[in-house]
């Protein structure tokens, strides 16, 4: 088991993005568990937090891949 010392942040985003990858929309609580397991795993402490809109709607838009030409939601 490594430690956090042992990881840059680079790698953690990295083996995060490797398990992100597995699952598919709508899988988020199985996806958060797998990548509180890896982190557990790898000693580093980690947080689930539940995201509540203010109109309760059912999905929340990131603008954060726009600079990649990503522009099309789901």
């Amino acid at each position: 088991m490594r430690g956090v010392n042992e990881l840059t942040l680079e790698q953690i985003y990295q083996e995060i993005a490797k398990i992100v990858t597995e699952f598919s929309l709508y899988e988020c609580d199985d996806c958060a568990r797998a990548i509180m397991q890896w982190l557990s795993e790898n000693g580093i402490q980690g947080k689930i937090i539940k995201l509540k809109t203010k109109y309760d709607e059912d999905f929340i838009l990131s603008d954060r891949m726009e600079s990649q030409g990503i522009t099309q939601s789901i």
